[in-house]
């Protein structure tokens, strides 16, 4: 379903927002994250699977 999809997502440098970024690239989405933690972003980046994140 979210093959070949981008999904923005903020607050991903934990909680609800990193889970939602784990399991859409699970599910084959690219995701484009933000966060004002950065070394959460920073964590969650490291974690996810290459080609996963969409850069701008």
């Amino acid at each position: 379903m979210f093959q070949d999809k981008v999904v923005v997502i903020s607050g991903a440098g934990s909680g609800i927002g990193r889970e939602l970024a784990f399991q859409l690239t699970e599910a084959g989405a690219r995701v484009a994250l933000s966060d004002i933690n950065r070394a959460g972003l920073d964590e969650t980046m490291k974690r996810l699977p290459n080609g996963s994140k969409a850069k701008g």
